[in-house]
């Protein structure tokens, strides 16, 4: 498990739980990315966010 976070300006994260094919219809090719890859390997990808109030990243991927 690697979990990431800052105290940044952060995003609405609704939009970090659509697939990594919307994402990137959208322009969001980071979290396109991170989360295909997160699929590809059969593990998670955990998005909590809110604008003004930082954001963290929990991937976990099985053993």
């Amino acid at each position: 498990m690697l979990e990431i976070q800052d105290n940044g300006k952060g995003f609405d994260a609704r939009t970090a739980n659509l697939t990594h094919e919307e994402l990137r219809l959208q322009g969001h090719r980071g979290l396109a990315n991170m989360t295909e890859r997160m699929s590809l390997m059969g593990g998670t990808l955990s998005v909590i966010s809110e604008p003004e109030r930082g954001t963290k990243i929990i991937a976990a991927v099985p053993l």
